[in-house]
């Protein structure tokens, strides 16, 4: 078996004969050969493999490669890099470790491993194998860029953008270093800035769908919805399977007050992350509630939490859901705690949690939940319904006492002065019973009901 078959094989794989290349390697793996071409072929035909997309039977015959050689240089390195593309980081640092162990002087090897690292993520590694990589070339726009990339995974947002710019100067044409200079500038808040890397990304590849989703983005931020909208068509025309536009494409319908599109868009995302678009599934899920489809955002909801059960904003809308639902008064309440739990001081939770209890007449399981909050943040809001609460408990000096805490937080919250003026009746003190009642209907004078409770006071 010849060297040319070896060659032979190298070449028909570069020109995506992938039938050939095969014959050719398998060729030499099955007649006597030299260990040299043994191993080429072990390579090759791992390649191949790669090629055609099964990438597990490309590392199992990669491995074989490794194994088979005194100095497998080439082949541990391509096994990092199969590793990697099967983002396996910590796999392909080990192989890129052992890669440069054979060859120190193996830039690629510095340069891919620093992307494992950004990966994994660790920055300051991924730096240091950056620099390693340029060994004083200093006008390497590609690795210029990916030290860019580190610094802007690090939100050293400068440096990112310091190191962009030198790429470009190698490299005018780098669309990665306009992309990631352009997010650089977005996240110190330089949009128009921003806006002509993308833009400039977008002359030099049309379809670089990347640039006008983050434009998208930017114009969203600028509340540019129709602009925004069409930023992210393009960037979808593109690329029709991409997540990230079809959410914020949601996200832009939602705000234009689109409602079904925005659903539209939503489900979207969701098909193309099956359970682990989380954000999606919860706007889905409160788009839903908005419409009165209660039952679907239920299952929004229940979707999220059975990957991630940990977040309380998805158990207060599964809570505030389930109080809308016939038949499922029973499962409100330890929906609702689950959601206090979580997020022990939420205002919103500690309110609804506290009706609920104060709808089974449960007050002091109510008491002890807004106590609670209002201890740690007081509000005007809690010490309202704290004092409704009190007021039911027939703690009527409490109840004034609170009142008076919650108005001086917000004179402004007249409803206070209801269950504050009420006390004060059941305490006998029948003046300052009608002066919280007239000081209500100053504010709302057409409340009949106060009305005729103050006529009614002897």
């Amino acid at each position: 078996m010849s060297d040319n078959e070896v060659l032979d094989g190298f070449h028909a794989l570069g020109q995506k004969d992938l039938k050939s290349a095969h014959d050719h390697f398998t060729a030499i793996l099955g007649a006597p050969s030299s260990e040299k071409d043994r191993y080429s072929a072990k390579i090759g035909l791992a390649l191949t493999f790669r090629e055609l997309g099964d990438i597990d039977k490309a590392i199992e015959e990669m491995k074989d490669a490794v194994s088979s050689y005194k100095n497998p240089i080439e082949a541990v390195y391509d096994l990092a890099m199969l590793y990697e593309e099967k983002e396996q980081y910590a796999l392909a640092v080990q192989n890129f470790d052992l890669a440069l162990s054979l060859d120190p002087l193996l830039l690629d090897a510095y340069n891919n491993r620093g992307i494992a690292w950004l990966k994994l993520p660790d920055p300051d590694q991924s730096i240091r194998d950056f620099r390693n990589a340029l060994n004083g070339q200093i006008g390497s726009s590609r690795v210029l860029c990916n030290l860019g990339m580190a610094f802007l995974s690090d939100k050293r947002f400068e440096k990112a953008i310091d190191h962009f710019d030198r790429s470009l100067l190698s490299d005018e044409t780098n669309i990665r270093s306009l992309c990631g200079k352009g997010l650089a500038l977005y996240y110190l808040d330089r949009y128009d800035d921003s806006m002509i890397c993308f833009d400039a990304s977008i002359s030099l590849q049309p379809d670089f769908y990347i640039a006008y989703y983050y434009k998208g983005v930017i114009l969203k931020k600028l509340d540019l919805l129709d602009e925004a909208k069409q930023s992210l068509n393009e960037a979808l025309k593109v690329r029709n399977n991409f997540p990230l536009a079809w959410f914020e494409l949601g996200e832009v319908q939602n705000l234009k007050g689109d409602t079904n599109e925005a659903l539209a868009a939503y489900t979207r995302a969701v098909e193309l992350h099956p359970g682990t678009y989380e954000e999606a599934l919860f706007n889905k899920g409160k788009l839903l509630f908005a419409k009165g489809r209660m039952k679907e955002a239920l299952d929004c909801y229940r979707s999220i939490l059975t990957k991630n059960g940990y977040i309380p904003s998805v158990w207060l809308e599964m809570g505030k859901t389930l109080l809308q639902m016939e038949g499922m008064e029973g499962k409100v309440l330890p929906v609702l705690k689950n959601a206090l739990s979580l997020d022990p001081f939420r205002k919103e939770s500690a309110l609804i949690l506290s009706c609920e209890y104060s709808r089974k007449k449960e007050f002091q399981k109510a008491y002890d939940v807004l106590k609670k909050v209002m201890d740690s943040h007081p509000d005007p809001e809690i010490g309202g319904k704290l004092a409704e609460v009190l007021y039911s408990m027939n703690r009527f000096k409490d109840c004034i006492d609170i009142s008076e805490m919650a108005l001086s937080l917000d004179p402004e919250r007249t409803i206070i002065l209801l269950p504050m003026g009420r006390a004060y009746g059941k305490l006998g003190k029948t003046e300052e019973y009608m002066q919280c009642l007239r000081r209500f209907l100053h504010k709302f004078p057409s409340d009949r009901a106060v009305e005729t409770e103050m006529r009614a006071i002897k």
